[in-house]
């Protein structure tokens, strides 16, 4: 491991030269985010980098304004129409990306090597510039979804179900929400919130139309099932009132992710 460790150091080393960061501090940096002392670790360069712009390197924020933020415009556009805020849009992130916030940290910390920075760095200033023009007044990007979980429908016994486990479907709900790994979660927020769609999100990632339908149907997918597990746990229900419970679930899903979502957002 420790051979692994030093092999991914050198090679991030070549791969940023002039760059000054001692083994000691990208170990510890290392360890805290991948449980690795890289030897599995894809992107333990950009990892590299990461740590050094957040300890002020000099030679690392040029090479990460040059590499990675130089591309932060091309992204913007690509959801900003009013091109002329891009280069506040930009600075804000900038400052976001190296700065700490008030009683946090900078952006850039929370960047664990799961894949290339240059694609979390496309989502983070996407996410960043859609925060911001859904904080502002504005036309609604998207039809509104009603508020399902309390709507009246055509039958009873949903309804009953529905005001009855209201607290529980939103408490099953918001806990499957939160274990849904990272990519699950932006990708739904990307779909649900903000209303883009596949085709945009996929320019987003730099994938295919078909690779985030799939992302979006296995998140959809994972969240019935761990939301099922959880109710079924929480519920003492007869098996044809669980059934109908079930059937609750799939009404509501889209509506419930997207209400707790935006209860995060605001």
């Amino acid at each position: 491991m420790k051979a692994a460790f030093e092999d991914a150091f050198v090679a991030a080393q070549a791969a940023w030269p002039g760059v000054t960061l001692d083994r000691e501090a990208f170990m510890a940096y290392l360890r805290e985010r991948t449980g690795e002392d890289g030897a599995e670790v894809a992107h333990a360069s950009d990892l590299f980098l990461a740590c050094a712009c957040l300890r002020g390197d000099p030679r690392a924020i040029a090479f990460f304004e040059a590499h990675f933020l130089a591309q932060v415009p091309a992204f913007l556009s690509r959801v900003e129409n009013d091109k002329a805020t891009i280069p506040e849009l930009l600075q804000a992130l900038r400052e976001k990306l190296l700065l700490p916030s008030a009683g946090g940290r900078p952006k850039l910390a929370d960047y664990t090597g799961q894949g290339p920075l240059g694609a979390w760095l496309r989502v983070v200033a996407v996410r960043a510039a859609l925060d911001r023009k859904r904080a502002q007044p504005r036309e609604v990007l998207r039809e509104e979804i009603p508020d399902t979980l309390l709507a009246p429908s055509d039958d009873p016994e949903l309804d009953y179900l529905r005001v009855r486990y209201a607290a529980e479907f939103r408490a099953a709900f918001q806990d499957a929400l939160l274990s849904l790994e990272p990519k699950g979660r932006t990708v739904l927020r990307l779909h649900i919130i903000d209303g883009l769609n596949i085709d945009r999100i996929g320019v987003i990632y730099g994938v295919h139309r078909a690779t985030v339908a799939r992302w979006i149907a296995d998140a959809r997918a994972w969240l019935f099932e761990r939301t099922r597990g959880l109710l079924s746990e929480r519920l003492s229900l007869e098996p044809r009132e669980f059934e109908s419970v079930l059937r609750l679930v799939g009404q509501d899903l889209d509506a419930s992710v997207r209400r707790i979502l935006e209860d995060e957002s605001g």
